[in-house]
């Protein structure tokens, strides 16, 4: 009995052990898209500090195991629109960066000002973090993003190449 007690806990130990060993893994088999995602849910825990990169998401967990996902055929950019206060920052920690503006519905519309056409129109719901996040086309480097809320708008241009920002902190809406 005190065999099979042993080896019980024996299998508990490593199936436990491989589980919390293996957030770093399990993160790096998600798409960058999906990654995004799930590191908007983890933003104010302690589970792990995921920043997001033009070319790749980089993610260290509380286990002490560290991820990487690469990003090849879009650009990411994380927004928060503000009305009265913002924070500086240039490539987006998902987990701990904090916009104003947390769960309301905005009108988001990029341009790409290169032919003058309109990429997307569509409204959104700024993440728990007060954020909104976009996946613009790559090697860009006249797109403006516009940002309506409650009758305010935000406009800046932006680029999307291998060393542009991936956090836009600045749009404040009048």
């Amino acid at each position: 009995m005190k065999a099979i007690n042993k080896l019980v806990a024996g299998v508990m130990l490593l199936a436990s052990f491989s589980v919390f060993a293996s957030q770093g893994s399990e993160f790096e088999k998600l798409a960058p898209e999906q990654a995004l995602v799930q590191a908007n849910q983890w933003y104010g825990s302690n589970q792990a500090s995921v920043q997001i990169f033009p070319t790749y998401i980089t993610a260290n967990f509380a286990d002490g195991s560290h991820a990487n996902i690469p990003i090849t055929d879009k650009h990411p950019i994380s927004i928060a629109p503000y009305i009265n206060h913002s924070h500086p920052c240039d490539f987006h920690v998902a987990t701990g960066c904090t916009g104003e503006l947390k769960g309301v519905k905005v009108g988001v519309t990029v341009y790409d000002e290169s032919n003058h056409k309109q990429l997307m129109q569509k409204m959104m719901t700024t993440n728990p973090n007060g954020f909104v996040g976009l996946w613009l086309p790559k090697d860009k480097k006249n797109l403006t993003v516009v940002i309506h809320y409650k009758g305010k708008e935000a406009r800046k241009t932006l680029a999307t190449g291998k060393t542009d920002l991936t956090c836009i902190t600045d749009m404040k809406l009048i």
